[in-house]
């Protein structure tokens, strides 16, 4: 119950300088003041969580990803998951839309608003360290 709240509080979309992430692949092209009424339209909800691949609008990304980041857009990246990737990301949309997702891995994507973003080098693979934060968490 505990960890559905957390989830259901979680952002739908996030953005930063350079970089923007969802859950998924944006299915369209939302606009923000469709993002931030998202709990009222359960469109964008589904449009940001539950894409399947080459399900989205073509364009979806390139337009998301002007409208929020404007100028930083073409030198920017889209992060999101939902449906496997591998070895360590999968990249959609052009190279724009990088997607990251391995059941069995801990794939991360490191990134530092000020540099630019090379996937090659920010997308990582961490150790799991859910037994011992279990373990602590459980005393």
């Amino acid at each position: 119950d505990r960890f559905y709240e957390f989830e259901g509080n979680l952002p739908v979309l996030s953005v930063g300088t350079n970089f923007m992430a969802s859950h998924a692949e944006p299915a369209a092209c939302y606009r923000r003041d469709e993002v931030i009424q998202y709990r009222s339209n359960p469109l964008v909800v589904e449009g940001l969580t539950w894409t399947d691949n080459d399900a989205a609008d073509e364009g979806s990304v390139a337009c998301m990803m002007a409208e929020y980041l404007g100028p930083d857009a073409e030198r920017g990246f889209y992060f999101g998951g939902h449906r496997p990737a591998a070895p360590l990301y999968g990249a959609r949309a052009g190279g724009k839309y990088i997607q990251i997702n391995s059941p069995e891995r801990f794939i991360i994507a490191k990134i530092d608003q000020l540099d630019d973003i090379n996937p090659d080098e920010n997308i990582v693979e961490i150790e799991n360290s859910a037994p011992r934060i279990l373990s602590e968490y459980r005393g």
